[in-house]
């Protein structure tokens, strides 16, 4: 997992929470994870404020992991939007950087405020980065926390 050090200056950690199993459009998933941990990071105050998480999934095997990425994309190319807790949130595929087996990315707008994330399929594992804010959603610097992610698991994953 990325640790503190990871993220550009001005991050602080936030405390540990369980990690959510909200799926897209509430799509079947063909498989459980075995393990998921995850990672809140917060910068900035006020309408600045901008939030990352990080979380790892991993499952029994690679085919379980590439069975849920596949349910996760189909999903997400036929449904455009959804009402999570009162709010309407919209969703659109993104391109994404290849690592791993696969890769995609997702942009959900919700009451102005935009979540990029992107979801990589590595060896039997999900590895998830999302980033949101009110006025700013970088996708460079979330493609940047992918990176750093994904080099992380695989380097502990070799060991």
């Amino acid at each position: 997992m990325l640790t503190l050090n990871d993220l550009p200056p001005g991050y602080s950690m936030d405390p540990a929470k369980s990690t959510d199993e909200k799926r897209f459009c509430d799509y079947k998933s063909p498989a459980q994870p075995q393990v998921s941990v995850s990672h809140d990071f917060t910068k900035g105050g006020g309408l600045s404020t901008v939030s990352a998480t990080t979380v790892l999934r991993q499952y029994a095997s690679p085919a379980a992991v590439h069975g849920e990425f596949a349910a996760m994309v189909k999903t997400l190319k036929t449904c455009k939007s959804e009402t999570i807790n009162g709010h309407k949130g919209t969703y659109s595929l993104m391109s994404a950087p290849h690592l791993g087996d696969e890769s995609a990315g997702v942009r959900v707008d919700v009451e102005g405020a935009t979540v990029l994330e992107y979801f990589v399929a590595d060896g039997p594992t999900l590895v998830t980065v999302g980033i949101v804010g009110l006025v700013n959603s970088d996708v460079d610097q979330l493609g940047n926390l992918l990176r750093k992610q994904v080099a992380a698991y695989e380097d502990a994953a070799s060991r």
